[in-house]
């Protein structure tokens, strides 16, 4: 998949993850319930829990599983918050990617440009009509024609 095309899939993950987001502050919203701080000790709790090695959804389940909605609606915004976060920052590299190696098509470009270049410097040396002379066997014996 060519850089452009990635760029253009991460950015709609991206934007996927701002609606979930934007429900799930109407879900709180819409029941007078309290939305976490992003420095609330309660967020910091699950940051922290992102941290470690190995990080799955079993890393969560005994808080989202045990938890009023409250709670898990704040639980789920903080990793989402987080997952814009990481985001983020492969954009940003696919985004240094293209700026520094281009796309598929610029490359495929340089490819066809490097190509031409070498075929007509090869048909640049073939256009003196009597190159094949310098050529073997020709010049084995092109002392013999020259006193």
């Amino acid at each position: 998949m060519c850089i452009r095309d990635r760029i253009k899939r991460t950015n709609c993950a991206r934007a996927s993850l701002e609606e979930l987001l934007a429900d799930y502050r109407d879900f709180l919203r819409t029941r007078n319930m309290r939305l976490w701080d992003k420095d609330s000790k309660e967020a910091l709790f699950v940051r922290n829990l992102g941290h470690g090695t190995n990080v799955t959804y079993e890393t969560y389940s005994p808080f989202v599983e045990t938890r009023p909605p409250e709670v898990v609606a704040n639980i789920i915004i903080c990793l989402v918050h987080q997952a814009n976060y990481l985001l983020d920052r492969q954009l940003r590299r696919l985004e240094q990617d293209f700026l520094e190696h281009g796309g598929l098509r610029k490359r495929m470009t340089q490819a066809r440009l490097a190509s031409a270049a070498t075929s007509s410097a090869a048909n640049a040396k073939t256009t003196d009509p009597w190159s094949w002379v310098s050529q073997a066997p020709f010049s084995s014996w092109l002392h013999l024609l020259v006193p």
